[in-house]
């Protein structure tokens, strides 16, 4: 099945990026911490 393998690296970079704007998001609101240990 060709069609799986990329289907599994476009979830990684689409979970990636929106971890990463989550974090960032977090970092500018001072939020981080707080939400790393909910």
């Amino acid at each position: 099945m060709p069609g799986g393998f990329a289907g599994v690296d476009v979830f990684f970079v689409i979970s990636g990026f929106l971890m990463t704007g989550i974090i960032f998001r977090g970092l500018e609101n001072n939020h981080l911490l707080i939400f790393l240990l909910s």
